[in-house]
C-alpha cells in the first residue's frame, strides 16, 4: 500500500510546544495526555503520547514534530487531536523527533502544502529554473523570502 501526494498535502507538519502533561490511567498502553501550544494561527491541541520513557517533568517547553490533519481519535474517551512524532529505539524507547533548532510554530504567512513541503518545492523550483551553474548555487526565491522574515522566536529553546 502507498499513500498519495494529495493525501499528504491534507496533513501539516508543523512544530509546537508541550506546555502541559497529564498521566493517562485510562489507557491500555501506557501513556501522558499533552497539551501542545502551536501559536497563536492554530492555538492549543490535545495528544495522548506514550511517551513514559520520559520524565513527565521533562515535557513541559519542549519543541515537538507533530502531523495535524487527522480526524480526532478518540483514546479511552480521550479525544487526541494531533500525532506526536517519534522514533522507536531499543535502547531508549519512544524518542521524540524534534527540530535541530528553536522555531516558530505554524508560520501564518505559508499555506498548508508549501510548509509542510516547502523543501520538496523549492528543490523542484530551483532545478527547473537553473540555466547556469552560477545560478545553481543561489536559493530558489521561496527559500530567500522565509529566511528574510526569520526573526527572533518567543518560543522557549529546547534542551539538547
Amino acid at each position: 500500500m502507498s499513500a498519495t501526494w494529495e493525501g499528504f498535502e491534507r496533513l501539516r507538519l508543523t512544530v509546537g510546544v508541550i506546555t502541559e502533561v497529564e498521566d493517562f490511567p485510562e489507557a491500555r498502553v501506557p501513556a501522558y495526555r499533552l497539551t501542545i501550544d502551536f501559536g497563536p494561527e492554530i492555538g492549543t491541541k490535545r495528544s495522548s503520547a506514550q511517551l513514559t520513557d520520559y520524565a513527565k517533568q521533562d515535557l513541559p517547553g519542549r519543541q515537538v514534530v507533530c502531523v495535524l490533519g487527522f480526524e480526532p481519535k478518540r483514546i479511552a474517551g480521550f479525544p487526541s487531536e494531533v500525532l506526536v512524532l517519534g522514533a522507536y529505539s531499543v535502547e531508549h524507547g519512544v524518542v521524540l523527533l524534534q527540530p535541530d533548532r528553536n522555531v516558530e510554530p505554524a508560520p501564518p504567512n505559508l499555506t498548508r502544502s508549501s510548509w509542510c513541503c516547502c523543501s520538496i518545492r523549492c528543490a523542484d523550483r530551483c532545478r527547473s529554473s537553473r540555466s547556469s551553474s552560477s545560478r545553481s548555487r543561489s536559493r530558489c526565491s521561496m527559500m530567500r523570502s522565509s529566511s528574510r522574515s526569520a526573526k527572533p522566536s518567543p518560543w522557549p529553546r529546547t534542551r539538547a
